[in-house]
């Protein structure tokens, strides 16, 4: 898949999830509210790196791939794991464990390793574009001057990788409210490939 067609076909999910997604009731309580307020910021994290990335600001772009991974892995956690105090405290303002501490658990709480494995192999490429790391550099220069330079395969390996957050969190939000149908199409092979 080139560019163009990963552009498109990033909007068309977009378009997707919004589209499925509306109309659902979230629970007034305060741990729906908190979980389903990350849910949605996951999902506009994902729309923005899509207009960045169609505006050719991909540095930009590629910044929102940790604040959307965690978003998501927080109302995980905060769903799956955490206990009433802890989201208490989150509501007050204090991050009740780091996203590593929160990853391992989720992955405790799943005996599962798929959370985890899936961190370490991404967590110091999405920690690089978002902190300025060699990543965001190396990416900062062409042979002669000084230009964003992410060559068309970068581009749809990072589009490809948020899409699947994207995919993720739309899955877990529909079950969530009780969709099971929708939120197996929001991983239906059609709509989510790989991770890079």
């Amino acid at each position: 898949m080139n560019i163009n067609e990963a552009l498109i076909d990033a909007q068309k999910h977009i378009e997707m999830i919004d589209s499925k997604l509306d109309g659902l009731v979230v629970k007034g309580d305060l741990k729906s509210r908190i979980v389903y307020s990350l849910r949605h910021l996951s999902l506009s994290h994902f729309s923005s790196f899509v207009l960045l990335m169609r505006s050719k600001k991909n540095a930009s772009a590629a910044v929102l791939l940790r604040p959307q991974y965690e978003a998501l892995i927080r109302s995980l956690y905060l769903d799956e794991c955490a206990t009433d105090k802890e989201i208490k405290d989150f509501a007050n303002k204090k991050v009740p464990k780091t996203l590593y501490e929160m990853v391992n658990l989720l992955d405790t709480q799943r005996e599962s390793k798929t959370i985890s494995n899936s961190y370490h192999k991404l967590k110091n490429m999405m920690n690089s574009y978002t902190h300025g790391g060699i990543e965001q550099l190396e990416h900062r220069f062409n042979a002669e001057e000084l230009i964003e330079n992410f060559s068309d395969a970068k581009r749809v390996q990072l589009l490809t990788l948020s899409k699947n957050y994207a995919s993720i969190t739309a899955y877990c939000a529909a079950v969530g409210l009780g969709r099971e149908d929708l939120g197996n199409l929001f991983i239906n092979e059609k709509y989510i490939k790989n991770e890079p």
